[in-house]
């Protein structure tokens, strides 16, 4: 990482004058500015930069900007770090988190299951709950992946609630609709031949519980797509899209019409691709090639296609990823907690994937913390070896930023401070991190990387608004809206019929497993 030192530059009195007297003016001053970016992220000392109204005007030394704004509104100090807002590129919003819910980690397939158990409430609440954790981390923009069930009435105005919150708090999203499944709703293959394993009247409550047909279809949530979406297309951090839950539970034809509809509305589309190595038999199995490969057949490849996970990906599929501008979101602490393995971050960097960072809504720490996220996938990309091409704090970084910017096709307005992008960054206070001394030559990003928390994010700008002030929310009221979650779901009954169901299923689904699959 480089070092630049901008030198000072002289501007005539007059032209302070004049940008005095424009009130959008907001001055933002740190230790280090990082700019991050597509190239090798350098870092600018005792520098500051100047938000016009929702852009970036311009950055420079700390003295230059003094002299030219000398009555401009100042925010942060020496001792704050300026990076541009994270962005969380895979996300399954939850007010609280499943292990709250008393749904222990499992194998990916049961811990899905055990979801169907939870209790339930407000979409509004859940949503901005989830936002605001986020956003006191650093997180400025998230894909959110939304699951809907129930009725076309029920799902349309679980929409517009987490809608609703999103623009409430400030926060820029890619809001997906996740249809629902088509097949494959308990286990990956012949599910027919998987009831004949159950019990007799464990068999038949199974398809009775999980196996209902009165719930949305795939063209009643294209319908209510391009009715949220011709709402929102104006929005300035709100984008609306189609995302099918993945390949083992779409069918070819809705996976085609989504990708179409995105190509068409120039919006991105993701879906869950290999998260479980039974993923990648059932493949072989029944598409008879790759994974990738029937993608790519199917048409669901290409710069507006994203897909969560990828742990058992090939670097022949990688090739074709790369190809065809084809992301990948990686969510390291997601992959251990369900069992699905390490994802090879380092061949898929060497094929040139672009590659995106994403919490997945279940975080190593069980807190949305990102900084937990990055240092894991760090720390768990590189193997024992005195490797040189080993991954830094710099590829991390950039997957948090510009990556992701990219996979939201945002690469020129986010993900980057610099002059004529969108205001979206985040001041870290630098006094715990470091506490109580560093070497003069520390590199910033491996600092960060290393020993940032959520607890040191100070300042979080969304769009030229400040949404986090000294670590606190200032568009709700955090604490109101956690205990409004906590009363509704005091009141909310626990299924317990569903989840004896599912009880009884998850034994009979590793057995399923063992046999089909034997290690």
């Amino acid at each position: 990482m480089l070092k630049i030192k901008l030198l000072k530059k002289a501007k005539p009195e007059t032209d302070s004058m004049e940008f005095n007297m424009n009130q959008d003016i907001l001055i933002v001053r740190g230790k280090w500015i990082i700019p991050g970016g597509e190239q090798a992220q350098d870092y600018i000392e005792n520098a500051a930069l100047v938000i016009e109204g929702n852009h970036i005007k311009e950055i420079d030394s700390w003295d230059a900007i003094q002299k030219k704004y000398p009555s401009s509104q100042v925010i942060g100090s020496n001792k704050y770090a300026i990076i541009p807002g994270l962005i969380n590129g895979h996300h399954h919003n939850s007010g609280v988190s499943s292990i709250q819910q008393n749904i222990p980690d499992n194998f990916l397939d049961a811990w899905l299951l055990s979801l169907t158990r939870s209790r339930e409430t407000d979409p509004y609440l859940v949503t901005s709950l989830a936002a605001a954790r986020q956003l006191r981390a650093g997180v400025t923009s998230v894909v959110d992946i939304s699951p809907l069930s129930g009725t076309l009435e029920a799902c349309s105005d679980q929409i517009a609630k987490s809608l609703k919150a999103y623009e409430k708090i400030g926060m820029r999203s890619l809001f997906t609709i996740q249809g629902p499944r088509e097949m494959n709703h308990i286990v990956f293959g012949d599910n027919e031949k998987f009831f004949l394993t159950l019990p007799g009247k464990l068999r038949e409550r199974t398809k009775e519980v999980f196996l209902s047909a009165d719930g949305i279809i795939w063209d009643e949530c294209i319908d209510l797509f391009k009715e949220f979406y011709k709402q929102y297309e104006d929005h300035a951090c709100i984008n609306v899209s189609l995302a099918p839950e993945g390949p083992t539970w779409v069918s070819d034809k809705t996976l085609a019409k989504v990708s179409d509809i995105a190509k068409t509305y120039n919006i991105c589309t993701q879906t869950h691709v290999l998260e479980s190595i039974y993923e990648k038999y059932y493949a072989q199995e029944h598409f008879k090639k790759s994974m990738v490969s029937y993608m790519k057949n199917v048409g669901f490849l290409g710069q507006h296609v994203s897909f969560a996970h990828s742990v058992w990906i090939s670097k022949d599929e990688m090739k074709l990823m790369a190809e065809s501008g084809t992301s990948i979101v990686h969510n390291p602490g997601s992959n251990l907690r369900l069992r699905n393995g390490i994802a090879p971050l380092k061949d898929m960097l060497e094929e040139g994937v672009n590659l995106v960072i994403g919490m997945d809504g279940l975080s190593f720490n069980d807190d949305d913390d990102i900084w937990t996220e990055l240092r894991l996938a760090l720390r768990l990309s590189n193997l024992p070896y005195g490797d040189s091409k080993a991954l830094c704090p710099e590829d991390i970084f950039k997957m948090a930023t510009h990556n992701g910017a990219k996979l939201l096709n945002l690469e020129q307005k986010i993900g980057e401070l610099k002059a004529g992008r969108k205001a979206d960054l985040v001041l870290i206070d630098l006094e715990q991190i470091a506490w109580p001394w560093i070497a003069p030559e520390t590199n910033p990003l491996q600092l960060l990387i290393s020993r940032a928390t959520s607890k040191d994010v100070d300042t979080v700008i969304v769009d030229g608004k400040i949404v986090v002030e000294k670590g606190q929310l200032k568009t709700i009221d955090e604490k109101a809206i956690a205990m409004e979650l906590a009363e509704n779901l005091s009141k909310c009954p626990f299924p317990a019929d569903q989840a004896s169901i599912i009880e009884a299923l998850i034994p009979h689904m590793a057995k399923f497993y063992e046999t089909k699959y034997p290690r």
